[in-house]
């Protein structure tokens, strides 16, 4: 039993550390009407049986702190049908305005045959540190695929051109096209 209005060295209580699950954060500890406690050196001990819950919040991008605390952008990259990233369809980014910095882009695996991967759409320009006055919100970049019929890997469109010209050498001549271009 511990008596009434005692510090917790003078109650010799020690408070539990709190240990978030995956994906959360330690938020507060709150007593049985939901209000907020501090055990700081103002806390005394109540009057009567007391049970202080500890409380936690999401933490989508990991860093330790209450997602509620914080501004959360959250940056989704898909690859659509005609690829993958890292074995997914896609890849979700949660970074904090002012205290993370913009993820790079993630590397595409194109699976369907004769494509190539183009860019993202809209344009992913993000990079460096994310503002502290940045807004939560939530942006999405889908992949775009283009023709590879030579297998390079780079889309036709961007690929090297060159020139194919047939001549028709002394004593002859061509039919049909002589010039590809």
């Amino acid at each position: 039993d511990v008596l009434k209005d005692l510090s917790l060295a003078e109650a010799k209580i020690t408070v539990p550390t709190p240990v978030a699950n995956e994906g959360y954060a330690f938020l507060k500890w709150q007593d049985e009407t939901g209000a907020a406690v501090s055990f700081d050196e103002n806390y005394k001990t109540p009057a009567e049986n007391t049970t202080y819950t500890a409380v936690f919040d999401e933490d989508k991008n990991d860093d330790g702190k209450p997602d509620s605390q914080q501004t959360i952008i959250t940056i989704t990259f898909n690859a659509g049908t005609e690829g993958n990233i890292g074995g997914e369809e896609s890849v979700t980014y949660y970074v904090a305005a002012g205290e993370d910095n913009y993820p790079t882009a993630p590397g595409v695996t194109v699976t369907a045959e004769k494509r190539a991967f183009d860019k993202w759409n809209p344009e992913y320009t993000l990079s460096g540190p994310v503002p502290e006055d940045a807004e939560a919100q939530t942006l999405k970049f889908e992949a775009t695929y283009g023709d590879d019929l030579n297998g390079d890997g780079v889309v036709d469109t961007d690929a090297d051109r060159f020139d194919i010209t047939f001549e028709a050498g002394a004593n002859g001549k061509l039919e049909g096209t002589s010039t590809y271009e």
